[in-house]
């Protein structure tokens, strides 16, 4: 009997010397009393001015809390306009914050590691996560706005705006215009830009303003030619009539006969020859009444077209 007391006296000696051990000793000795682990990131590789998270999981030891954790995030390497991340600054376990991890256009690409360091009194514990940020050939987009007014008479104007934007840290000049205009008609819309070319840096767009033009109707001028106007032919005639029926001499007389017949087969002549008539002078027609479709396109100092290709407006005329 006794010695099955001594027995039970010596195992619960033992049970309070395991606790102590698990419990007390880790903390006496700093050792960490939670457990920190990560998620690889999602995406693992992006572009400049992609982002991606990762989950962290903040675990108790022995479901014994041990408080709050205190997490913070740093980036490896350093760069300029490099990875940035972000994550809750503190935590009670067990818990599951996300650590966000965000880059931009300007980013150099590289492995980035992205350390969490987890604290709780004077334990201490870290998990990397790696992230890609993918090399990406500098590039621009074409972008256009709806043209204001979107209808017009025929002879008026609408205006757009046409934009650049960089990728990736694109540099250049980028040239405008109108590659195609559809349907096809006489006279067609005109297209200009002003100005024609633009600068784009590698951190700002650059715009251009887009005119169409339409032609409108122009005024005809009428010519007439009749016979009103030959009639003034023979008053000459008259006139030298009338003055030499006033003399006596036959000779005179017939003179003036023969004149006055020779002035009338002129005017019968002249009369035949110009005749009742109306004729126009040359006139402009005007742009049709339709709906043009304007293909948009650019290109840079290096021939290089807009990463997204063209772009298309619309204008109709009514």
């Amino acid at each position: 009997m006794l010695n099955s007391r001594h027995a039970a006296r010596h195992i619960v000696t033992v049970l309070f010397f395991v606790i102590a051990v698990v419990v007390m000793v880790p903390r006496a000795y700093g050792q960490a009393n939670f457990t920190l682990a990560a998620s690889a990131a999602h995406p693992s590789a992006v572009d400049p001015g992609g982002s991606s998270i990762s989950t962290v999981a903040v675990g108790a030891i022995n479901n014994v809390s041990s408080g709050s954790v205190a997490l913070s995030c740093t980036v490896a390497p350093l760069e300029t306009n490099g990875a940035t991340c972000s994550i809750l600054s503190s935590v009670t376990p067990p818990a599951s914050p996300t650590l966000t991890i965000t880059t931009t256009s300007l980013t150099p690409p590289t492995l980035y590691t992205i350390t969490v360091t987890g604290t709780a009194g004077t334990s201490t514990l870290t998990v990397p996560v790696n992230l890609s940020v993918l090399a990406v050939t500098p590039a621009y987009t074409l972008s256009d706005t709806t043209p204001n007014p979107s209808s017009v008479h025929a002879g008026s104007a609408a205006t757009a705006t046409v934009t650049a934007t960089p990728i990736s840290g694109y540099s250049g000049s980028v040239t405008f215009s109108c590659s195609t205009i559809s349907p096809t008609v006489t006279p067609a819309p005109v297209c200009s830009f002003n100005p024609a070319t633009v600068t784009v840096t590698n951190s700002a767009a650059a715009s251009s303003t887009l005119t169409i033009s339409t032609t409108g109707p122009s005024a005809t001028r009428l010519h007439r030619s009749t016979i009103f106007h030959a009639l003034w032919l023979p008053l000459p005639a008259l006139a030298l009539i009338g003055a030499g029926l006033s003399t006596t001499s036959r000779l005179w007389k017939k003179l003036l006969g023969w004149l006055l017949l020779g002035m009338i087969v002129s005017e019968i002549m002249v009369t035949i020859g110009c005749g009742n008539s109306t004729s126009s002078s040359s006139s402009v027609t005007s742009t049709p009444k339709n709906t043009y479709k304007f293909t948009v396109s650019a290109i840079d100092q290096n021939k290089a077209a807009p990463s997204n290709g063209t772009q298309s407006i619309s204008l109709t005329v009514n």
